[in-house]
């Protein structure tokens, strides 16, 4: 294991990428089109799930807090341009 890699990743989780960064939609479109590739091959498919996290002092945090029109009980999900960075999995198909 790489020192300074957390323990308790999922086993589908490959990284976090700043939104600010000016490369990141480039990282993302990669990742996509390298598991598109590797479905067309017989066998396992995959799936490139990306999920977006506010982070600190993020400007839109009301809008997904209590009583904000985004906000959800029990799942969170946060639309990636409001996103200060993005969690990136990939995921086998069922």
């Amino acid at each position: 294991m790489n020192k300074g890699t957390k323990v308790n990743r999922i086993s589908t989780y490959v990284d976090t990428f700043s939104t600010s960064d000016p490369s990141f939609q480039a990282t993302i479109d990669l990742i996509r089109a390298t598991v598109r590739k590797g479905n067309k091959r017989p066998g396992q498919k995959y799936r490139v799930r990306v999920r977006g996290r506010l982070g600190r002092n993020n400007p839109y945090a009301p809008l997904y807090g209590v009583g904000g029109p985004l906000h959800r009980y029990c799942a969170q999900e946060i639309k990636i341009e409001h996103a200060s960075r993005v969690d990136v999995y990939i995921a086998p198909i069922r």
